[in-house]
């Protein structure tokens, strides 16, 4: 349905809500009027979350992530203990060419150095958190190639977050042809075209954190972000130990999300005052076509329900349609 939502799907907590981070269910077409295969009225619209689906198990996370260790050990980066990452674009003949700032302190005396994309585009920290933040040159913090980046915890039990601290951008948004489409406000309204190259995703054995208090305004992240043993979250938001951070505009996720239990992003307190972000969700369905490296996989897919809308008609006229789903997987 273009909605980002995986975890209706894939690892969902049965008890979670139909509405988005925000709090806000999603809204439809005033005539939109889903029904089954018989024409019975269906009680949720397209893209909520179908709370009585069967739940589809993730891929077992510690078997996951030693196959990414062994990978990103073999003909990709591997750090052990917590590690900065930032991405670095710039132009060199003309040409706009990718680079990674990393930082972790059991690698070169702990300073920052600057290498190459990876060479199976795979990079993963053992016993440490993975910490996003951006580059020393605000005009350069772009992401120019395909990567994955992971977090788990090794034997020490140690870390397995991912914690994002600033933009997530792709160098395609410095082109206007392969840009994502916007409003007049800046708004995001719609993916990348076709025609842009770069991705990026996300694995966490743990959860995907938000730090609030330190990020921009109107965060915008590009990716696919996948939390196997949490979910894409505020802390200050959900542990209850701070004071909410203060109305912080918009969170734009260009990309996908699949997490084992939803979380916010934004909350109002008792008296009324938001917090947080505002959640804009935009599914990048370029996820189908581009493989992303070592990307946990199940090789399992249940299909819940599909909508068919007539091409020739318009969207006031639309009449959505479910096809019978298969029966449970064993």
């Amino acid at each position: 349905d273009g909605s980002p939502w995986t975890t209706a799907a894939v690892g969902a907590d049965p008890n979670s809500s139909g509405t988005d981070n925000d709090g806000i269910t999603p809204t439809y077409p005033a005539d939109a009027n889903p029904v089954d295969a018989n024409g019975n009225p269906l009680s949720q619209a397209p893209g909520k979350i179908i709370k009585s689906a069967s739940v589809v198990p993730f891929p077992n996370p510690d078997a996951a992530m030693q196959r990414l260790l062994a990978a990103a050990q073999t003909g990709g980066y591997y750090f052990n203990g917590t590690t900065i990452v930032r991405f670095k674009t710039v132009t060199n003949n003309g040409q706009l060419v990718g680079t990674l700032l990393i930082t972790n302190a059991n690698v070169n005396g702990g300073i920052e150095e600057e290498r190459s994309m990876p060479a199976n585009g795979l990079l993963c920290v053992e016993d440490g958190n993975l910490k996003l933040q951006a580059a020393p040159v605000p005009e350069e913090s772009y992401l120019k190639g395909v990567l994955t980046l992971c977090a788990t915890h090794g034997a020490r039990g140690i870390g397995g977050s991912a914690w994002i601290y600033t933009n997530l951008l792709y160098a395609s948004q410095l082109d206007p042809a392969t840009a994502v489409p916007r409003d007049g406000s800046g708004r995001i309204i719609g993916p990348p075209p076709a025609a842009a190259t770069d991705m990026l995703a996300i694995i966490a054995r743990k959860e995907i954190n938000i730090q609030s208090w330190t990020t921009p305004n109107n965060l915008e992240v590009f990716g696919t972000l996948m939390a196997l043993g949490d979910s894409l979250r505020s802390p200050v938001l959900v542990t209850g130990t701070q004071t909410p951070s203060p109305d912080k505009g918009t969170f734009t996720l260009v990309g996908s999300l699949i997490e084992n239990r939803a979380a916010p992003v934004g909350i109002i307190t008792a008296d009324g005052t938001f917090g947080g972000y505002r959640s804009n969700f935009r599914y990048d369905p370029r996820v189908r076509s581009i493989p992303m490296p070592f990307i946990p996989m199940t090789g399992r897919v249940e299909i819940l329900d599909t909508w068919t809308i007539p091409p020739e008609t318009t969207v006031a006229a639309r009449n959505w349609q479910v096809q019978p789903a298969p029966p449970p997987l064993e």
